[in-house]
């Protein structure tokens, strides 16, 4: 018997909902990363949507981008690790004026 882990990426492919769902996924990954390990600005910063294969995050402050960006690197490798090299390649922050 298929389990809906298997049987699911191939309807949504079939569908072609497979770049929308892992799109979905992956915004609130990133925004549960940044809660959990950047507590102290994770309300200036939201992640918005997924770019071809870049993740954008607003922030709506310098010191809160400042801060996202020291940590960019583990995000983007927890990113890669959750959802493979092809799907992510980065992530980029905005600052929402």
């Amino acid at each position: 018997m298929d389990r809906i882990g298997h049987i699911l990426p191939r309807v949504l492919k079939r569908r072609g909902l497979l770049h929308h769902a892992v799109a979905s996924s992956a915004v609130e990954f990133t925004q549960i990363w940044i809660t959990e390990h950047l507590p102290a600005v994770s309300g200036d910063l939201r992640a918005q949507f997924l770019k071809e294969t870049v993740v954008i995050i607003y922030s709506d402050s310098s010191i809160a981008a400042q801060e996202c960006h020291l940590v960019m690197e583990d995000l983007t490798a927890s990113l890669r690790k959750e959802y493979g090299n092809s799907a992510i390649s980065g992530c980029r922050i905005v600052r929402s004026d």
